[in-house]
């Protein structure tokens, strides 16, 4: 492989590996909000001080007792099968192994000119298709995607300046 070739490559994959990185920690937070979000709600839905609160309304009032209990049935029915913690888990697992993959891209771009330079970018490049094939079951977000493509781009030329 070129020399060029193969900087510019390293390059590459090695932000996109950081960016994904990020990406995933950012999943992570946002899975576990949801879940803490929908747990109060159906906890305040369905809690003893609701009821009290309902018993005491006049009856015509009967109205709020049919949809508070909707509204509790409702995010009840969908929590369960959002399984926002399930998903948190599994983007965290996914952060851990792209910013592992991240590491060892900042470790071959800090020693191009080994020999086994080429060896371990295959080696690299076949982990990250593993790992993008484990990510397929999470949303693409092109935006936030984007947003963290800037900021690693940012901070390694910063960290890196000419050599990039």
């Amino acid at each position: 492989m070129h020399p060029d070739t193969l900087t510019y490559t390293v390059w590459e994959e090695m932000l996109a590996a950081q960016m994904r990185a990020r990406y995933f920690g950012e999943l992570v937070s946002r899975y576990q909000k949801m879940d803490r979000i929908l747990g109060v709600a159906l906890l305040v839905l369905t809690s003893g001080a609701a009821a009290t609160i309902l018993s005491r309304l006049p009856d015509d009032y009967y109205w709020v007792t049919a949809i508070l209990a909707v509204a509790a049935a409702g995010v009840s029915a969908w929590r369960m099968p959002a399984r926002y913690a399930d998903y948190a888990a599994r983007a965290a697992d996914l952060h851990l192994q792209w910013s592992h993959l991240a590491a060892d891209y900042e470790s071959l771009w800090n020693n191009l000119y080994a020999d086994d330079a080429e060896t371990r970018l295959s080696e690299l490049q076949e982990r990250g298709r593993d790992l993008s094939k484990a990510s397929t079951h999470f949303p693409a977000n092109q935006r936030m995607l984007m947003r963290w493509w800037d900021y690693v781009s940012a901070q390694n030329l910063a960290k890196y300046g000419s050599r990039a």
